[in-house]
């Protein structure tokens, strides 16, 4: 209950890929989250003067991807997937739980088509995970704009809309994409 300690018991056939996998992208941000911090499914982006740009939303819906396709001279990748915020000096910031990316494999030919390292993430997954220098992470971010994303599906693939929050809503979205464990002390 106080989230001091992880015991993982895995079966014998359990690949050290999935292990990693479950622990950063499922257990850590939970953990996280439980100790009081405000931890988004997020992936994320510093551009100039250490203004962050972070993508919000639901496994599959490109927050990897997007935040991906910044790489460039002046741009530094923050996160993937695990996103912690906390208001400091009365700027937002944010730090990233661990460096590198998922992607499909279609996702990442179109971004690096002359190649990256990349290793599996899990026996259960296509996915892959990036192992590019340029997939280093900041140390901590001020971020100016938070973008939630919305099922892919929902929407029209042909155009673009950027719609801004207010208020309550925002407060929704932010709970909807933490990571939240719900522990109970059993003895």
């Amino acid at each position: 209950p106080r989230c001091e300690r992880v015991d993982c018991l895995p079966l014998e056939s359990t690949s050290m890929e999935t292990i990693r996998h479950l622990f950063l992208d499922q257990v850590l941000p939970r953990l996280l989250g439980h100790r009081g911090n405000l931890i988004l499914h997020a992936s994320a982006v510093e551009v100039a003067d250490r203004a962050g740009i972070a993508f919000v939303g639901e496994s599959g819906w490109g927050k990897s991807t997007l935040a991906s396709s910044f790489k460039g001279e002046n741009v530094r990748f923050v996160t993937d997937d695990c996103l912690k915020f906390k208001l400091a000096d009365g700027n937002l910031t944010g730090v990233s739980a661990y460096h590198g990316s998922r992607m499909w494999e279609d996702s990442i030919e179109a971004l690096y088509p002359d190649g990256v390292a990349t290793s599996s993430v899990s026996h259960y997954s296509n996915k892959r995970r990036i192992l590019a220098k340029e997939q280093e992470s900041v140390d901590k971010t001020v971020f100016n704009s938070v973008f939630f994303l919305v099922d892919p599906k929902a929407v029209q693939r042909d155009k673009v809309v950027i719609e801004p929050l207010q208020g309550s809503a925002v407060i929704m979205e932010l709970i909807r994409r933490s990571f939240l464990l719900d522990v109970k002390n059993v003895p």
